[in-house]
C-alpha cells in the first residue's frame, strides 16, 4: 500500500521521487507553505520558487563529476520535468508540493 501511495505521489512526470531524494532541503522551505494555489496573484512568489528549484537542480548538476553520468541525466531529465510541466503553470507546482507534503506529513 505504501508503495502504491508513494507511486502516485511522486509521478515522474509532475514530481519525480528522485527530486525529493536530492532537493528535500528545498521542498521543506517554509516560503512554500506562504503561497496559497487558489490565488492567482500569488503566480509571481510562485514562479520564483519555481526559479529556486530550477537554479538549485542546475548548481546540483554543475557539482557533478563527470564521470557520475547517469546521476547528471537524471537530474537533468528531472529539471527538464519540472521546468516544462510547471513553467507556464507555478502554481500547481505549488499545489502539487502541498499534496506531497500532506502525504508525508500524514504517514505513520
Amino acid at each position: 500500500l505504501l508503495y502504491v501511495c508513494m507511486k502516485v505521489m511522486y509521478d515522474s512526470r509532475f514530481f519525480p521521487i528522485e527530486f525529493r531524494h536530492y532537493f528535500a532541503d528545498l521542498i521543506e522551505m517554509p516560503e512554500w507553505d506562504a503561497i496559497n494555489p487558489d490565488i492567482p496573484s500569488e503566480v509571481e512568489n510562485a514562479h520564483v520558487m519555481l526559479q529556486k528549484w530550477l537554479e538549485a537542480i542546475q548548481r546540483q548538476i554543475a557539482s557533478i563529476h563527470a564521470q557520475d553520468f547517469l546521476t547528471q541525466y537524471k537530474l537533468i531529465e528531472i529539471m527538464n520535468t519540472i521546468q516544462n510541466e510547471y513553467a507556464a503553470r507555478p502554481l500547481e507546482l505549488v499545489r502539487r508540493r502541498k499534496e506531497v507534503r500532506k502525504f508525508i506529513i500524514s504517514r505513520p
